[in-house]
């Protein structure tokens, strides 16, 4: 199967049903769209709740259904049963104008215009001048002040012993 595109999402769990226990999923981990399928089985429909597209990505639906099945386990077959399953990777009615992610979730950079993102901010170095060189580990001797005294050399007495 060729890769599709496909939504990652966040929304709101009410665990217990009754308010007591929402669980936020946020944009720093988002779920897919056939996940919140998954979790909408586990949890109940009313309890799944502020579902928004925060991202796209490009997935096989076969890889897809394996990742779901390795952390969710047989509930995935009842979601998605058989071999020749149908999975819908994209919100109804949502465009596919979001951030572009991995298939675990991870932002992409936008490599066509590196010095504008928001992450980035500007090149320091887009002048031409080179940057500083990488760090270099010079081992050599310690310093007076950082050496320690060794097996051959003993410490000096402390001031509390001597009277």
């Amino acid at each position: 199967m060729p890769n599709s595109p496909m939504h990652w999402c966040t929304c709101r769990i009410n665990l217990s049903g009754q308010n007591l226990h929402i669980i936020v999923i946020g944009n720093h981990a988002p779920v897919t769209w056939p996940e919140v399928q998954v979790l909408s089985l586990l949890h109940g429909e009313d309890n799944l709740y502020d579902i928004k597209p925060c991202a796209i990505s490009e997935v096989n639906p076969a890889d897809e259904k394996r990742r779901l099945w390795a952390k969710y386990g047989n509930v995935v077959e009842r979601v998605f049963p058989g071999r020749v399953f149908r999975m819908e990777l994209q919100m109804p009615g949502e465009g596919l104008d979001h951030r572009r992610v991995d298939g675990d979730g991870i932002a992409v950079a936008d490599m066509r215009d590196a010095n504008t993102g928001p992450e980035y901010g500007p090149d320091p170095f887009a002048g031409g001048e080179a940057g500083p060189g990488p760090a270099v580990f010079k081992p050599g001797r310690p310093r007076p002040s950082q050496s320690m005294p060794g097996p051959s050399s003993p410490s000096p007495p402390s001031s509390s012993l001597q009277r």
